[in-house]
């Protein structure tokens, strides 16, 4: 029998902030369970939206006072908007050095994916050449 996993060995568990991105309403897959009604693939976050919200959370003192930040990218698939994702990690990283927030040394990117899209080309591209670092648990 496999053992509980305690949420306290989770990251940062209890000083994190957690950001949550809801970058598009497409999935390829028609799920009973899923809480997402409506799918469809002209609901997407758009870049100026993305870059709109990151820069109010890093300049509002009372959404950013958590030590640590985990910034969240779920859909449908998430992965199916892996550009606008790509652009959006990036900008998040320059507005915090930039800024000189403390989240720069202390944060994470979270992905919430059915799985379908890991292997492809853009997805391994975003994964090899910046620090959103893929982790696999399926």
């Amino acid at each position: 029998m496999s053992s509980y996993k305690d949420s306290s060995d989770q990251w940062q568990h209890g000083i994190a902030k957690s950001i949550t991105f809801i970058v598009t309403k497409d999935c390829q897959l028609a799920c009973k369970y899923c809480y997402l009604v409506g799918k469809n693939s002209k609901e997407r976050m758009s870049d100026e939206i993305a870059r709109k919200a990151v820069d109010y959370i890093l300049q509002n003192k009372q959404v950013s006072g958590n030590k640590s930040v985990v910034w969240d990218f779920i859909g449908g698939e998430p992965f199916l908007e892996i550009d606008l994702i790509d652009r959006t990690c990036d900008y998040i990283k320059k507005q915090m050095f930039r800024l000189n927030h403390p989240w720069f040394n202390s944060y994470r990117f979270n992905f919430s994916t059915n799985g379908i899209n890991f292997g492809s080309e853009k997805v391994q591209r975003v994964n090899s050449t910046s620090k959103c670092k893929f982790k696999k648990y399926f």
